[in-house]
């Protein structure tokens, strides 16, 4: 069997090279079940609004991410021994903007024989076997997996986070107003493409249930001077086994448009060098029905006007590196972090005067929290000039 070359990335566009062989000969999952079927999966709470829920494989049950960004689906390579996999059964993963032949690794893929959602048996799913500690490290709900577009595709979703459900379906989810739909198209057949729409910016976008954020824009999207806007640098979007780095603009929208008239007003937008994403920091706020059987989409407004109000922050993003310290990785242009002269980079020593050397998840999560629910934070930096305590604030 030729090897399968994937870029599988929960926040970036996934890209396939598959030599000779159709996509298709790969990807032959099926539902076994009599009947139509809807059911209900409880989201497990986590504080990134990501749709995780339980699903069971050989008896056992997990936390998977259900992410329409990746197109393969992922298992973690603590539940399924690589070792045990065929040596020709390789896929090679990496970062999609990255060159660091380091960052990639090589790991199996196998066809497992069902993956059950509730009593519904997804079967004969293909099953990429990766490392996931990488981004465990920076999620306060661990998960040991991801369905990906080769098991979703196989029916219909809803998604709703603010009641904390995701629903299957081999029926179409309907809606009273049927011109909510949006159309959806497909990158290499699986992957799901909205239109976005702003003024002179007509672009696609891929629906990324695993994206966090509310919309990522390619770098050549057109500005105006009337948009409120800041520049910033460092680290900003963790995929599977890696961190990239590079410049980020965040620019506020007044509205765009999804799909043919859809619109949304006030969203935050991140320019970068990728690929555009619609996350969800814009999903959450609606009831999403993913309708593959009849390729779209409809949001269902929680409320009779929802906006994507402006993100508050302390002017910079931290992560734990791979000594497991807590250190600065990324800060906009004149937070008072980069006045101060602290750089990307720097180590963190201290949070609200209690001394930190390697940061455990414990520590970490509260550390998240504090940032969302704190106004004001003190920290204290290990830098070239030596060691500086800032207090920020929002």
């Amino acid at each position: 069997m030729n090897k399968l070359i994937i870029c599988i990335l929960l926040l970036l566009f996934p890209c396939i090279g598959i030599g000779q062989n159709n996509i298709n000969d790969y990807l032959k999952g099926y539902i076994e079940h009599s009947g139509t079927f809807e059911q209900n999966a409880s989201v497990i709470q986590n504080d990134r609004y990501y749709p995780i829920i339980e699903v069971e494989i050989i008896g056992k049950k997990y936390n998977f991410l259900f992410d329409t960004g990746a197109m393969m689906t992922v298992v973690s390579d603590k539940i399924i021994d690589i070792d045990k996999i065929k040596e020709d059964n390789k896929i090679t993963i990496s970062g999609g903007a990255s060159t660091d032949e380091k960052a990639k690794q090589t790991e199996a893929y196998t066809v497992i024989e069902n993956i059950k959602i509730n009593d519904i048996e997804f079967n004969d799913i293909l099953l990429a076997v990766v490392d996931l500690d990488q981004i465990n490290k920076h999620l306060c709900t661990k998960i040991d997996g991801i369905i990906g577009m080769n098991l979703i595709k196989l029916c219909n979703w809803k998604i709703d986070i603010f009641n904390g459900t995701v629903s299957f379906s081999d029926r179409v989810f309907e809606h009273p107003d049927q011109s909510k739909k949006i159309a959806l198209s497909y990158h290499q057949g699986l992957l799901p493409l909205v239109d976005i729409s702003h003024r002179r910016n007509k672009f696609k976008a891929l629906l990324d249930t695993g994206f966090d954020g509310t919309l990522q824009l390619f770098s050549d999207f057109k500005t105006t001077n009337k948009m409120k806007t800041r520049k910033g640098e460092g680290y900003y979007t963790l995929t599977i086994n890696q961190m990239e780095s590079g410049k980020r603009e965040e620019i506020i929208l007044d509205k765009l448009s999804i799909g043919d008239d859809f619109e949304i007003k006030n969203v935050t937008a991140y320019i970068l060098d990728g690929k555009p994403l619609l996350g969800m920091g814009i999903l959450k706020e609606y009831i999403t029905l993913l309708n593959f059987a009849e390729d779209n989409m409809i949001l269902v407004p929680k409320s009779a006007e929802s906006a994507i109000g402006v993100h508050r922050d302390f002017g910079a993003k931290f992560c734990i590196n791979n000594r497991d310290e807590l250190q600065v990785c990324f800060m906009w242009d004149g937070s008072q972090l980069k006045k101060n002269g602290v750089k990307v980079g720097d180590k963190i020593t201290a949070i609200n005067n209690n001394p930190i050397d390697r940061i455990t998840e414990e520590q970490y999560c509260n550390f998240t929290k504090i940032q969302k629910e704190d106004s004001i934070l003190t920290l204290t930096f290990k830098t070239r000039d030596g060691e500086k305590t800032i207090e920020i604030h929002k």
